[in-house]
């Protein structure tokens, strides 16, 4: 039987799991802040955590596999520079949404 891995508690809402096409790493979303994370878990970055995409255009809600080869990304709501919405000011400051 496999227990469950705790891959990182900093991130922002973090949202989905998904084994990268290579099975080197584990791709998660950040809700809040728009991005797609990587977590590695084989290899010689085992353990490090970086950011796969950013600066996305809308709340990125999972991620799953594409048989193509890239990667499905739902997203919850779009964004706009013009019409920026309150979880863009919301993932800068995330002690407010644990109130």
């Amino acid at each position: 039987m496999t227990s469950p891995l705790t891959i990182r508690t900093e991130a922002s809402s973090p949202n989905g799991g998904e084994l990268s096409h290579d099975g080197k790493s584990v791709l998660f979303s950040e809700l809040t802040k728009k991005r797609i994370l990587r977590f590695h878990i084989k290899g010689d970055r085992k353990g490090d955590l970086d950011v796969f995409a950013e600066k996305l255009p809308g709340e990125v809600d999972n991620i799953r596999r594409s048989k193509s080869g890239g990667y499905w990304l739902p997203f919850a709501c779009g964004r706009s520079s013009d019409s920026p919405i309150i979880a863009d000011r919301l993932g800068e400051f995330p002690l407010v949404r644990k109130s």
